[in-house]
């Protein structure tokens, strides 16, 4: 992993960003030590894949170090190597895969990449934005690229403060502006709305800031699967801890409503079993899970259970196939309206 800080990753997804490309550099910024060893280039670039891809507009508003040109360059290989990718053949771009350092290209793009470079591998980090489409940070290398077990539990773990920093970056300006609670530098909560009102969910706030205040201590950075496992995806499955500044300099955190997966609103479903749910189609187990929402892996059992249940599937796979059309067809609601306007 070199010499990748797993705690900077996190603090990057959430550091303010004015637009999602620019949380599309902080984020890379920060991942690079770990992506880039060989100092060949690293890139990252947002796609919707429920809808026809303008390549030049993806490229336009893509991030790179070292290599410029490189997302350009990539594309022009997978359109040879695939003259339908991505808007004909979708094949080896999977717009639900938490994917960790693995490359989804096909065996003709991935041939085609190893001539263009002459590199052994062109990986990525694939994280799921909930609505239809995916962030990628990827770089190349000459070496093959070996995790362990800890360190493909680590960037797992750091897919999902992603995801939930992308959600963040995509909101209106105004969610950040009224979060559902404020805890001060004393760790006292100072405001509070809906549900946080209620001590146990005070509690519960209070605790996770205690927990990464814990995780970003330079002892736990030395440590970073610990230091993660402090620091959870979300509070109790729906507010993401961010990190701000006063006027004075004084430090404090909000508590901003971030829950995954609209595509699923409509649907029979609890707000649990949405989220639970949505993480299931982007291929993660339970324990992933578990640590995407802050729940108990029970928990994240049961309301899988309970949500396939509801909606009449049988499997994960069904339940893919079952959002990826959902996403598809409020894709093409809002197509026709602009059209129509």
């Amino acid at each position: 992993m070199g010499g990748l800080d797993a705690v900077a990753v996190v603090e990057a997804s959430y550091a303010p960003a004015a637009t999602p490309r620019r949380w599309l550099e902080h984020s890379l910024e920060a991942l690079r030590p770990g992506l880039d060893p060989d100092g060949l280039g690293c890139s990252a670039f947002r796609m919707q894949l429920t809808a026809p891809v303008d390549l030049e507009a993806v490229i336009d508003d893509s991030v790179s170090f070292e290599a410029p040109s490189l997302i350009r360059r990539m594309f022009a290989i997978f359109r040879r190597a695939r003259p339908g990718w991505p808007n004909r053949d979708r094949e080896g771009y999977d717009m639900h895969g938490a994917e960790v350092l693995s490359t989804l290209m096909t065996p003709q793009q991935m041939a085609a990449v190893r001539a263009e470079f002459d590199v052994a591998e062109a990986p990525f980090v694939n994280v799921p934005d909930g609505e239809g489409g995916v962030a990628n940070f990827g770089f190349i290398t000459r070496r093959p690229t070996v995790l362990s077990s800890g360190e493909r539990a680590i960037y797992r773990r750091l897919t999902a403060h992603l995801a939930a920093g992308l959600r963040l970056a995509m909101q209106p300006e105004d969610a950040l502006a009224a979060p559902d609670a404020v805890v001060d530098e004393r760790g006292r909560v100072t405001h509070a709305e809906g549900t946080l009102k209620a001590p146990s969910h005070r509690e519960r706030l209070l605790e996770e800031v205690k927990r990464v205040d814990r995780a970003r201590r330079h002892a736990q950075r030395a440590d970073p699967l610990k230091a993660l496992s402090l620091w959870q995806g979300l509070v109790s499955g729906t507010w993401s801890l961010v990190e701000r500044f006063d006027s004075d300099g004084r430090r404090f955190m909000v508590a901003v409503r971030n829950d995954p997966n609209r595509a699923l609103c409509a649907e029979p479903l609890t707000r649990r079993q949405r989220q639970v749910l949505f993480y299931a189609a982007a291929g993660l187990g339970i324990q992933e899970t578990a640590y995407f929402l802050g729940l108990h892996r029970s928990s994240v059992q049961g309301h899988l259970r309970a949500g396939l249940r509801r909606l009449g599937l049988r499997s994960r796979s069904e339940l893919i196939g079952f959002v990826g059309r959902l996403e598809r067809a409020a894709a093409s609601e809002v197509n026709a309206r602009a059209r129509e306007g």
